[in-house]
C-alpha cells in the first residue's frame, strides 16, 4: 500500500513516505499534563515534475494535500485531520531542468549527456517535507474517545497547480494535476483512561 505513483516509478515516484512515527504510542487524555496528546509525524519526499516555467504569465506551485484518519481497531473512524503543505522546489534542490533546454543547448553529445544526467540527479534528490499533527484523544465531536486501541492511516496527494495570467479583464486560469497518491498505515495508539461507555451515555 505504500507508494502509488501515477508514473509507475516505484522508489522514484513524485511522492513517497520516507518515515513516520507516533510519539508517545500511548496517551491518557485526562488533563493531568502527562501524555495527554501524541505527535503523529510523517516525512515525505516530493519530486516536482515540470519544473518552474519562465516568464510572469505562468506560475507553478506544488502542494501535498493529506488526510489523516484515526479509527477504533476493527471499528469506525473517530477523527479526521486534513492538511495542506506547500512544497518549495528551491534553487538547489529539485529544480528540474527542462530537457528541451538540454537538447537545444547541448549541441555536443557529451554536454547533452551531462545535462540530462544532472537533471535526473536533481530530480532524484527531491525535497523532504515533514508534517506533524497532534491528537488529543478527542473525536470529531470534540469528546474524549473511549479507552482502547486506535489505528492511524494517511492518504496524501501531490498536486501541481499551474496559474496562467489572464489578459486585460479576464481572470487567471488555474489548472490542478494530481502527480501521485500515497496511502499508508502509520501504526496504533493506545488510549488509557478515556471515557467509558457509561460516561458517554450520560
Amino acid at each position: 500500500h505504500g507508494h502509488k505513483g501515477k508514473f509507475g516509478l516505484g522508489p522514484l515516484s513524485p511522492l513517497r513516505i520516507i518515515s513516520h512515527s507516533i510519539e508517545p504510542a500511548a496517551i491518557s487524555p485526562n488533563g493531568d499534563g502527562v501524555d495527554d496528546t501524541t505527535d503523529i509525524s510523517v516525512l515525505f519526499k516530493a519530486r516536482p515534475i515540470g519544473g518552474t516555467p519562465k516568464g510572469k504569465s505562468i506560475q507553478r506551485r506544488y502542494f501535498i494535500e493529506y488526510s489523516l484518519k484515526i479509527r477504533e481497531k476493527g471499528g469506525s473512524r473517530v477523527r479526521k485531520i486534513d492538511g495542506v503543505i506547500e512544497v518549495e522546489p528551491g534553487k538547489d534542490k529539485c529544480k528540474i531542468q527542462n530537457f528541451r533546454w538540454c537538447f537545444k543547448n547541448g549541441k555536443k553529445f557529451k554536454k547533452l549527456v551531462r545535462c540530462i544526467f544532472k537533471s535526473l540527479s536533481d530530480w532524484k534528490k527531491g525535497v523532504e517535507v515533514q508534517c506533524v499533527e497532534v491528537w488529543d484523544g478527542r473525536n470529531d465531536a470534540n469528546a474524549i474517545v473511549p479507552e482502547g486501541e486506535y489505528v492511524t492511516r494517511i492518504k496524501a496527494q501531490f498536486i501541481r497547480e499551474t496559474t496562467i495570467k489572464g489578459h486585460k479583464k479576464r481572470p487567471p486560469t488555474v489548472f490542478r494535476k494530481i502527480l501521485a497518491t500515497v496511502r499508508k498505515r502509520l501504526g496504533k495508539i493506545d488510549v488509557i483512561g478515556g471515557q467509558t461507555p457509561l460516561e458517554i451515555a450520560i
